[in-house]
């Protein structure tokens, strides 16, 4: 997102405050650390602390109770409509066409890369457009998964473009 501009070619309305989540349960704890190693994986900048590193991060913070932090500096927040222009705007660019209201049901994925989609009303002919190279560097995830994850992600619009032959 921080190079949205630069490789959408559209602004985008973006706020990095940065997290610091309090763990106080062993359940909790375990749970980050996962997340915190797949995210390690997607070359995310994130840090288990131990409560005096979160209060050296943010003096003042009563840790009583907490048994470790989960924090990034660089988390977070993207205005979705900005997001959602940026993209329809540089399909459209490029000779796409956006289908609205037309629910993704399935995504064929070829070589860890989409090469297609299925909606409601059936096939489609189109392919997805995606111009965020970033995105592709910074996704670290394999072929179904992708597909998986971004089938339930739970948006219903998707982006098309002529099909590449």
């Amino acid at each position: 997102m921080e190079r949205f501009a630069d490789e959408v070619g559209h602004p985008l309305d973006l706020h990095q405050d940065g997290y610091l989540f309090l763990l106080s349960t062993p359940q909790s704890v375990e749970l980050f650390k996962a997340n915190i190693e797949m995210q390690r994986r997607l070359r995310v900048d994130v840090e288990l602390l131990t409560p005096d590193d979160a209060v050296r991060l943010a003096p003042g913070l009563d840790v009583d109770g907490t048994l470790a932090a989960s924090y990034c500096a660089r988390d977070g927040i993207a205005d979705p409509n900005s997001v959602t222009m940026g993209f329809v705007k540089a399909a459209q660019a490029a000779g796409g066409r956006i289908e609205r209201e037309s629910e993704v049901t399935a995504i064929a994925v070829s070589g860890g890369r989409v090469t297609g989609v299925e909606t409601g009303a059936g096939p489609s002919d189109l392919t997805p457009l995606n111009r965020s190279r970033s995105r592709e560097r910074s996704s670290g995830q394999e072929g179904a998964s992708d597909a998986e994850k971004a089938l339930h992600a739970g948006a219903n619009h998707h982006q098309v473009t002529p099909g590449r032959r």
